[in-house]
């Protein structure tokens, strides 16, 4: 908001509270440089600091991945930006199903798609997180505070 910075950092406030606890971070990534710079000024207000830097990261890096991958959260390791485990909301979602010990059919009934399709984001899960089973996956996802 051109010469509103005031009511800027308000609404911005106000939009990270909202995104926070679902890890939602593509709408600040969408509007690049000039929201990077808005949450630089939060952050140095103390404000959401942590998902503030992930927001950031993302920013930053969104010029060598997807929209898709940008669309995802980084795990809270502290690991570098190249470093960094990329999901989709929907990878996600499915990781988090996953830990609960949901089965495939169990996820794809309660979120309205194929089982196939669960086994695709689960496929996509493991090469990501770099692992070969459900029980790694979750014990590294929660390792890299991909899950709560």
């Amino acid at each position: 908001m051109l010469g509103e910075s005031d009511e800027a950092e308000t609404l911005a406030e106000e939009a990270l509270g909202l995104a926070e606890p679902g890890g939602i971070i593509w709408p600040f990534v969408e509007l690049g440089q000039p929201m990077a710079d808005l949450l630089e000024r939060l952050k140095d207000k103390d404000i959401e600091g942590d998902f503030i830097k992930q927001i950031l990261t993302a920013i930053d890096t969104a010029g060598t991945v997807s929209p898709d991958q940008s669309r995802s959260v980084r795990g809270e390791g502290g690991e570098s930006p190249d470093d960094a485990i990329l999901l989709t909301m929907r990878e996600q979602e499915v990781l988090s199903l996953l830990a609960e010990g949901l089965t495939n059919q169990e996820i794809a009934d309660k979120i309205f798609l194929s089982p196939e399709t669960i086994k695709r984001h689960i496929y996509n899960i493991y090469q990501k997180l770099d692992v070969h089973s459900r029980v790694t996956a979750i014990a590294k996802a929660q390792s890299l505070g991909l899950l709560s």
